[in-house]
């Protein structure tokens, strides 16, 4: 907050104390979540801290820092009671498009597009209580429109507690969200929803039942076909089971949730994705609304969310905090290995020394997606969540990190290899299932020990000095810099899209690889150092090479260009594109400069490359001299001759 102010004061009685206290008005520059405006407001001095209390009235004017006609405004207004939000606050936001189309007479005929997001909010002392409005309108061709809207959005303590409906006009039809929460801000009864999704205009129907989803089912609204439906058949018949005073093993959760129903579902299941577009379409209306909350979710799966659902929690889990916790540190561990041994550069470049080098090098890649299927278990049993989990559910159909075959595929020295690692993977129920991902964790834990080891001890011998593993972080480093440079190329035509692909598997990696595997052939320490410098050095002429490679398909449209001529038809009385000295621009363009390309990819010194991309460049720059002047002797002596070594003497070209 900034304190270039005009202060004056106020005195005030503070009600029932019987004592003056002073208050003071800030009027000045000021900061309201990362705009940069003015500001009233009230505060009092509380042992030298301020403690805004009273009026607050924040305004914002700024044109758009890309674009001139582009205005933005923003007005905020309300009230402080002991630095929390209290009583009514309204915050208003313009964006007005100015567009020029005219000055008749000195006066300027211009056209205005605007839109306005207007929320009312209620607040006491801080919490978001009583009734919520939010409006956003367009302002199109003189007439202001509603774009979208929701009245009689009910907070209480932080959460929606009533039901509500929110629109969203788009041209023809109308987005909406209508849904039934009870008294507690639980989801309840019948929720529809309209939205897009892939273009698709999709009505989607769920039933609730205080807090627990019990079905989705989504259809074209436009076709009327069915597109998904999931029914949650579990669900019913455990609330069935705790309506009848069954002994369960499971009970209502006393803990909230947000908008994502899970009773123990993978992240890809039909359960969680048939969610995934409707809750996306909610949370973006709760974040309109709430997007100039100071608590705003950023979750929602948050119990902090302000519309809740509700879980089950089981009791199995109560008897098993030492198997969870075993189950973190022994993945924390295999964790720590695989990305140390999967990132390592030395086994990285010196793979293709021997077999097992190459499976080592494998199998610690491969565990990097292990650990990725893993992590969504894990991280359950981390926050605690893994209690709200029916591990039956969870494993209904398949666990993709519990396989009875591991098939771990390399190359060595250009030889495809497999190799297959075998698992005990059945479990009869939950507490087993967790058992048996514990001795799966344990099995891979010897195994990438074991393998740990081996490559420390064959990599000794290679990393005999500093110098030779700077070089092989340098080359890493280099590769991945030169790599990105290449892949990141735009091209303009097809011919030279399939030139840079070309070029990058034909001849930067083909050339890499053998560099790279006579680097990793070489046993004694000096010639390995000059090895891993010459690749370095290939690395480096490769990332100075790329300009000039970059440059030859430009110029090659230039020389396009400018050999074509405009021409009358006299049958057809209409102009067109001609080729200017067509014999001259065949030999030069479509006979020796392909030849030229087809040397320098098949080329198999990395040093004579720039040779090639020379004689392109000179016989570019030929062909640009040659486009106004006489060749006509020039063209005959050429004729229909397709001979590389013939046009480039006839061209006097090296």
């Amino acid at each position: 907050m900034k304190h270039k102010v005009c202060l004056f004061l106020l005195l005030l009685l503070q009600s029932g104390i019987g004592i003056a206290q002073i208050k003071n008005v800030y009027e000045g520059d000021y900061s309201f979540q990362e705009k940069e405006g003015t500001a009233t407001f009230e505060f009092l001095e509380n042992s030298g801290e301020m403690v805004m209390d009273g009026f607050f009235r924040f305004d914002f004017l700024e044109k758009d820092s890309t674009d001139q006609t582009i205005l933005h405004k923003f007005q905020v207004t309300g009230e402080y009671v002991r630095n929390e939000r209290n009583g009514t606050w309204i915050f208003d936001r313009e964006t007005h498009r100015i567009s020029l189309e005219d000055v008749v007479d000195f006066e300027i005929i211009s056209s205005l597009k605007s839109e306005n997001i207007h929320v009312k909010a209620m607040y006491t002392e801080g919490v978001k209580t009583g009734t919520w409005t939010f409006k956003q309108n367009d302002y199109i061709d003189g007439e202001l429109k509603p774009k979208a809207e929701a009245t009689g959005i009910v907070f209480s303590n932080d959460k929606i507690v009533k039901d509500f409906d929110y629109r969203n006009f788009e041209g023809d039809f109308t987005q909406l969200i209508r849904g039934e929460i009870n008294s507690e801000g639980y989801m309840d009864g019948e929720w529809s929803l309209v939205y897009l999704k892939d273009s698709i205009l999709v009505s989607e129907v769920r039933n609730y039942e205080n807090g627990f989803l019990l079905g989705v089912k989504q259809r074209n609204l436009e076709t009327g076909a069915a597109i998904k439906e999931v029914i949650f058949y579990k669900t019913i018949e455990k609330l069935r089971n705790l309506e009848a005073g069954s002994q369960n093993s499971f009970k209502i959760a006393s803990a909230d949730f947000g908008l994502i129903y899970n009773d123990g579902f993978q992240s890809e299941s039909p359960q969680l994705q048939i969610q995934k577009p409707g809750n996306r379409f909610i949370d973006d209306f709760i974040s309109k609304l709430m997007q100039y909350d100071a608590k705003n979710p950023e979750t929602t799966t948050s119990g902090n969310y302000p519309i809740l659902t509700k879980r089950f929690e089981y009791e199995l889990y109560d008897e098993l905090d030492g198997l969870l916790s075993s189950l973190e540190e022994k993945y924390t561990l295999f964790k720590d290995t695989v990305e140390t041994y999967s990132e390592m550069n030395a086994l990285e470049l010196n793979k293709d020394k021997s077999d097992s080098l190459a499976f080592t090098h494998a199998y610690f890649r491969s565990r990097t997606k292990k650990l990725e299927q893993m992590k969504e278990l894990i991280e359950l049993i981390r926050t605690g969540d893994i209690r709200y989990v029916d591990l039956n559910n969870y494993t209904r159909t398949g666990v993709p990190f519990l396989s009875p075959l591991d098939l771990i595929a390399y190359s060595h020295r250009g030889k495809q290899t497999r190799k297959i690692l075998n698992h005990e993977v059945g479990y009869g129920n939950a507490r087993s299932f967790l058992e048996r991902v514990e001795s799966n964790l344990e099995e891979e834990i010897k195994l990438s020990t074991d393998l740990a080891r081996y490559a420390n001890r064959e990599l000794q011998s290679i990393e005999v000095n500093s110098r030779l593993v700077g070089i092989e972080e340098e080359i890493t480093e280099k590769k991945s810099l030169v790599e990105a440079m290449y892949e990141s190329h735009e091209s303009a035509s097809e011919s030279e899209r399939q030139f840079f692909e070309n070029f990058t598997g034909r001849t930067f990696e083909r050339l890499f690889e053998m560099r790279l595997s006579d680097y990793a052939e070489t046993e004694e320490p000096s010639m390995k150092i000059e090895k891993g410098i010459q690749l370095l050095d290939f690395l480096n002429e490769m990332e100075t090479l790329y300009p000039e490679l970059a440059a030859i398909y430009p110029k090659n449209e230039e020389i396009d260009e400018i050999y074509k001529e405009e021409t009358f038809d006299p049958f057809t009385y209409t102009r067109y594109n001609a080729r200017a000295k067509p014999r001259l621009f065949e030999a030069g363009m479509e006979n020796l400069f392909p030849h030229y390309l087809t040397e320098m990819i098949r080329e198999e010194d990395y040093t004579q490359i720039k040779e090639h991309l020379d004689k392109i460049a000179l016989l570019q720059e030929k062909l640009m001299a040659l486009r106004d002047t006489p060749t006509k002797s020039l063209e005959r002596r050429l004729g229909k001759t397709k001979n590389p070594e013939k046009i480039a003497s006839l061209l006097d070209l090296p």
